[in-house]
């Protein structure tokens, strides 16, 4: 291939990917993550993720915490490794649904619309342009025409995942507390409904608890499940963890069936979520190729 973007599995100082010697490595934020291969501390999880930092390679990233930032500065400084840091060297801002103004370091780009939904993917998209921008300073060829039209048609199954039709299904990977809290945001601004169906099925080595206080209370009904894997949580596990929040709440083992059950309580003005893990959205996403609702 001409081009390859990697993503680290876990971490980055030990990741299989660390082999490679890149352009540039991007960190797009940090949070408290794999904690009993990473680290107890944001601090040793960034010094981890730090080591996708190389030699003279620039880091683009959108770090918010000062502490963490400086850290991965300092990083760069040792490396000799120029680095671009969000809302300081490149931002952007919402100018309407799913749309953006970017200032880079080099160029602007106004009116640029998302095909992804959520608030979170307006420093994402920046995220790219800003290494594109390092990218064509040392010559890659790359038009206008062609960033703007990548933003527009850029499609992302399981990350907010609309599934056409009526009730709405919505499918989202969320598995960690961060990417919980952005799914109950966009759930927020961008789904009015009468009511929700939540579909839960969790990984067992997950912060459960913590993924739930933000997803549990945005539901009507809560069905917990379990995708067909060692590493899920047991149902027992997860009704004990849903059981402070009371709510109306099923037990349903396989993912397919949750979603049968969910289709037939729900009515048009609806909306059912399905999230908690990769896995659990794999499943679902299965099940509606099957009924011929999305493309294999």
């Amino acid at each position: 291939v001409e081009w390859a973007v990697l993503e680290t599995g876990m971490g980055g100082r030990l990741d299989a990917t660390n082999v490679i010697d890149p352009l540039l490595s991007v960190i797009t934020s940090i949070s408290m993550e794999h904690q009993q291969y990473l680290g107890k501390t944001l601090t040793q999880i960034a010094q981890e993720k730090a080591g996708i930092i190389k030699p003279r390679r620039p880091l683009i990233m959108a770090v918010t915490q000062p502490r963490i930032r400086s850290l991965l500065q300092k990083r760069c400084q040792e490396l000799q490794s120029p680095f671009y840091v969000w809302e300081k060297d490149f931002s952007a801002k919402s100018v309407g649904s799913q749309k953006m103004h970017y200032r880079g370091h080099r160029h602007e780009w106004p009116d640029l619309r998302l095909g992804l939904l959520g608030r979170h993917q307006i420093v994402n998209a920046s995220l790219a342009l800003a290494a594109v921008e390092v990218l064509m300073e040392t010559g890659l060829p790359m038009k206008e025409e062609a960033l703007r039209r990548g933003l527009a048609e850029v499609y992302w199954p399981g990350r907010l995942e609309l599934i056409a039709g009526r009730p709405r299904v919505v499918l989202d990977g969320a598995h960690n507390p961060e990417s919980a809290r952005i799914l109950k945001r966009a759930m927020e601004e961008n789904f009015p409904r009468r009511r929700l169906i939540l579909i839960l099925g969790i990984m067992a080595d997950k912060a459960i608890s913590k993924i739930m206080v933000h997803l549990v209370p945005l539901a009507d009904t809560l069905i917990l499940t379990r995708p067909g894997m060692d590493r899920a949580a047991p149902l027992e596990v997860l009704r004990a963890e849903a059981a402070p929040f009371r709510k109306p709440t099923r037990e349903i083992p396989a993912v397919g069936q949750a979603l049968d059950r969910a289709l037939k309580e729900a009515e048009d003005p609806d909306v059912i979520l399905v999230t908690g893990s990769l896995f659990t959205v794999g499943e679902a996403r299965a099940y509606f190729i099957q009924k011929g609702l999305i493309a294999d």
